[in-house]
């Protein structure tokens, strides 16, 4: 069995497995920072830690809200906040299914789950943070 954290961002249903997810915070500012790259929203205080904050909507070349919770992941020993509209649940499918052939998507998905009877759409984060953006982003911190 799988699990997975299920969340939406406008209205559309996504889920990233469990394992890449350390909690959920909803920071009471983010700080902003010139020349930061597009996909940076800024950054978070987190006990006592400065927490960059991806905007996970841009990154999907979807519309990003102004109402958000973060999802925060452990990349490479880096704790890093993504932001998405709002968190479901844990939801958990026994297979990961493929995209069928004629969809394309993004190289950080993995595939789809089926939940009571609907598809979500499973991304990994660790595949968001490519090695570029990961270099990037260290020049931040």
């Amino acid at each position: 069995m799988n699990y997975y954290l299920e969340f939406l961002i406008n209205n559309i249903n996504f889920a990233v497995p469990i394992k890449e997810v350390k909690e959920i915070v909803r920071p009471k500012s983010v700080l902003q920072e010139k020349k930061i790259p597009r996909n940076l929203v800024g950054f978070f205080r987190l006990r006592d830690r400065k927490i960059p904050l991806y905007d996970l909507p841009k990154i999907l070349k979807l519309d990003t809200e102004d109402v958000f919770e973060v999802i925060l992941s452990e990349i490479r020993e880096t704790y890093i906040g993504f932001k998405v509209t709002k968190v479901l649940g844990i939801i958990k499918s026994e297979t990961l299914l493929p995209f069928p052939e004629l969809v394309k998507p993004m190289g950080c998905f993995e595939g789809l789950v089926q939940v009571d009877g609907r598809l979500v759409q499973v991304l990994s984060l660790e595949k968001i943070m490519s090695p570029v953006r990961f270099k990037t982003l260290k020049k931040y911190l």
